[in-house]
């Protein structure tokens, strides 16, 4: 195939050749273009996705304290009120907790 396509373009003229040259380049920049475009977007959706990890793991290890907090109240016989105070947790929550834990 490839010895094919030399000897088609050994048989151009200069114009073709030209143009063909020119359209050679044109496929080559717009690969390249793709190939960057999609590295870069790759790098921003790996940004993006430890943003939002960091974020979740946040969150799940303030929810986890909380509810560490909550039990260690609980052990101690604190009300559900006093408990919801400290913790932030809601009142299903603790009793959720206490049942899990009594």
């Amino acid at each position: 195939m490839k010895v094919f396509a030399k000897s088609q373009v050994s048989s151009y003229t200069n114009e073709e050749l030209n143009e063909y040259e020119s359209s050679l380049k044109n496929l080559l920049d717009f690969t390249n273009s793709v190939v960057t475009a999609e590295k870069e977007g790759i790098k921003k959706g790996e940004k993006i996705g430890k943003i939002e990890g960091e974020k979740i793991g946040k969150i799940e290890g303030e929810q986890s304290k909380a509810q560490e907090i909550a039990l260690n109240l609980i052990k101690r016989g604190f009300d559900d009120n006093f408990i919801q105070d400290v913790s932030g947790l809601s009142i299903e929550q603790i009793i959720k907790i206490r049942k899990e834990n009594t």
